[in-house]
């Protein structure tokens, strides 16, 4: 016969497990339930999630309370407090940050300037960023590399590979700065593009444009001088399987 104990590490484990499957499948209460087994290791946080919740009546109002509010709930201390309003206040952040980002359609990066620059503001090293883009071309997030990333095959192919795979973008347009002041491509940035398409399309993306910033209102996009057109017709994902067939 299985212990108190044993049953309750079991029921852990399934909800773990549960988030972990589907994560948009799980009931508010079980959402808490989860988010209290770290500081409750050997407590019941199911029974507790619920008297949150019928005590407060939503989860929102849950991650709004204040530590005042949330210790009046019978087995709710300092560190289950603390906990609960973490959370809410990182949500708070999040939302707000959300409301203040410009999300409009990046269909070029015309539109888009200032933010392009924005990204490569005090920076004196060469820099990569990645902005990965929804089906309506509006920004899901932006990733910043080092230089390291641009020259280096082992290290972006991966990363990038792993972006697409977290965020599910289907346009990206990638951007990176020449500090010389000169905006116009090298041999090497046009490797780098060639590389990065053939890892879109793999995954089924669209590179969308590849922006070089080089101070002031000096930019070179590839999509505008049509030179991405150009990469896109030399490196493409059937001439690689062909030439891997042959």
């Amino acid at each position: 016969m299985e212990t108190k104990e044993n049953l309750h590490q079991g029921h852990r484990q399934r909800a773990i497990e549960k988030l972990m499957k589907n994560p948009d499948g799980l009931a508010d209460h079980e959402l808490l339930e989860i988010l209290l087994f770290s500081v409750l290791p050997r407590q019941d946080t199911n029974a507790l999630a619920h008297r949150l919740l019928n005590c407060f009546g939503s989860l929102e109002k849950v991650l709004s309370a204040t530590g005042k509010e949330l210790m009046s709930v019978k087995g709710v201390g300092k560190s289950v407090s603390a906990q609960i309003i973490v959370l809410g206040r990182i949500c708070n952040i999040v939302s707000a940050r959300d409301k203040d980002e410009d999300n409009s359609s990046w269909s070029s990066f015309y539109s888009h300037k200032k933010e392009i620059a924005s990204f490569f503001n005090g920076i004196m090293d060469e820099r990569f960023v990645m902005v990965l883009l929804d089906k309506r071309r509006r920004k899901i997030t932006k990733i910043t590399c080092d230089n390291e990333m641009i020259s280096n095959v082992k290290v972006d192919v991966p990363d990038l590979a792993k972006a697409i795979a977290i965020h599910k973008p289907a346009h990206i347009v990638i951007c990176h700065n020449h500090p010389s002041g000169n905006p116009l491509p090298s041999e090497q940035d046009d490797f780098t593009t060639k590389k990065i398409n053939l890892v879109c399309a793999m995954h089924g993306v669209t590179l969308a444009d590849h922006v070089i910033y080089a101070g002031e209102d000096r930019f070179y996009s590839y999509h505008v001088e049509n030179r991405l057109d150009d990469i896109k017709k030399i490196a493409n994902l059937d001439k690689l399987i062909t030439a891997i067939k042959e």
